[in-house]
């Protein structure tokens, strides 16, 4: 819906950042940006889990 309306008035847009509800992968929250809003955040190099 927010990708539609940014497309029809002539900019577009990129997926920011999903929250994901605790011990899960379920999708709390997804936030969308302009793409012209700069650089994507850093995120901090994730732990490997070796068994």
């Amino acid at each position: 819906m927010y990708c539609e309306y940014a497309h029809s008035m002539g900019f577009s847009v990129r997926k920011e950042h999903l929250s994901y509800w605790t011990h899960t992968r379920i999708i709390k929250c997804r936030e969308f940006t302009c793409a012209k809003a700069g650089l994507r955040k850093v995120r901090p190099p994730q732990k490997s889990i070796v068994n």
